[in-house]
């Protein structure tokens, strides 16, 4: 007859017979029925949990990298958000060769945030035979000066959610078990500093512009960043026919390919005509890039953030601007300050910056705010009473 006998809190069925069956069984059918029970313990056991695989040959990551790109495409993010986490990655993949790991989890993303939050030309940074200094990345000054000098509020948390959005998708593709970035946390997004350009700084920059090397580009993009405060790479994508002079608009390209449309005065509109119609310019067609380097044939290569920044670095060294961050930033800091200043509300500083938060606009509005309290102090009439 069929039986359930329970042994260890585990319910297994087994073939046995009654009671007085047993009690009269020979000793060897009762070593058969041991042998059974032993066998059934050891199928219901709990067995080992497997390991999870929470990390990745450098050779699987390079081969994942290439599938996530045209997931990325296929999703239709824009060039800037590709351009992005490809410059991440990038960067991730340098470290891996810098410190001769073959692999990456856990322990060497961990590291690899841990270098990139260490400000530049201390411990990671190195010379060359020539004597150059190298930042953490590698590069020199003359090379790459954004890299140069400590990393910028919230780039660590750039790089995490990048590699963040990457890992995610390898776990979705069943390549991993869980993301080697699970147990890292989120690192703190400390809001970048409002440090603008004084006035006298601005006019400065502008005179040193005016007799730079290439006058009439020079001037001509100080004065658009401080009239529109538009971001490097917008400024760096601007083609010819997105400005329009004689209505003073422009058209920008912002983070997700969303446009926008900014305005700007008649000093910025009479640099920008100026340039666009210098003999480089003059026949470009409507298609072309506006801003570019000094290098190239014909209408010359496109200008990059990086010659931007290198282009305002050497400003700053003519002007001899000191005591405050020189880059393209700082003249979007300081298009929004005086914007507010002005009397103009945040809603629409939202609307001009790109930003697709109000809480993005509110540093400008609280600096804005304090240093009106502080000049209705210094020019109270009651005082004079």
């Amino acid at each position: 007859m069929n039986n359930y006998t329970s042994s260890f809190g585990n319910l297994a069925k087994v073939e046995t017979a009654d009671e007085s069956t047993i009690a009269q069984a020979p000793a060897g059918d009762l070593s058969n029925i041991e042998a059974m029970l032993k066998q059934v313990l050891q199928q219901t056991a709990p067995t080992a949990a497997k390991p999870k695989r929470n990390a990745l040959q450098r050779v699987e990551l390079m081969r994942l990298f290439t599938g996530w790109q045209r997931d990325c495409v296929i999703s239709q993010h824009s060039r800037r958000t590709l351009g992005n986490y490809e410059r991440t990655f990038n960067l991730l993949v340098w470290f891996l060769d810098h410190k001769g790991h073959k692999s990456v989890g856990t322990e060497e993303l961990r590291e690899f945030l841990a270098y990139a939050s260490t400000a530049t030309l201390t411990i990671a940074a190195t010379s060359d035979a020539a004597g150059a200094q190298r930042s953490r990345w590698g590069y020199t000054a003359k090379e790459r000066p954004m890299a140069v000098g400590a990393p910028e509020p919230g780039t660590i948390v750039t790089y995490h959610g990048h590699l963040r959005a990457f890992f995610n998708w390898i776990v979705a593709q069943g390549e991993l078990d869980e993301s080697p970035l699970k147990v890292i946390k989120l690192p703190k997004n400390r809001r970048d500093q409002v440090q603008p350009f004084s006035k006298e700084q601005c006019r400065a920059i502008v005179k040193a512009a005016q007799r730079s090397s290439n006058p009439l580009r020079d001037e001509a993009i100080c004065r658009f960043l401080l009239s529109t405060g538009t971001r490097a790479e917008e400024l760096c994508s601007l083609k010819i026919g997105d400005i329009d002079t004689a209505m003073k608009t422009a058209r920008i390209s912002g983070k997700g390919d969303k446009e926008r449309s900014v305005g700007f005065g008649k000093k910025t509109a009479r640099a920008l005509w100026n340039y666009r119609n210098s003999p480089r310019k003059a026949t470009a067609p409507a298609d072309a890039q506006f801003f570019t380097s000094e290098r190239g044939d014909s209408w010359g290569e496109p200008l990059t953030p990086n010659g931007l920044h290198q282009m305002i670095v050497r400003l700053r060294d003519d002007a001899g601007v000191t005591g405050v961050r020189c880059s393209p930033h700082t003249f979007r800091h300081t298009f929004a300050i005086e914007y507010l200043k002005k009397g103009n509300d945040a809603f629409s500083l939202q609307q001009a910056l790109g930003h697709e938060s109000p809480d993005m606009t509110a540093k400008y509005v609280n600096y804005a705010r304090a240093d009106i309290e502080i000049k209705m102090i210094k020019s109270d009439p009651a005082d004079d009473i």
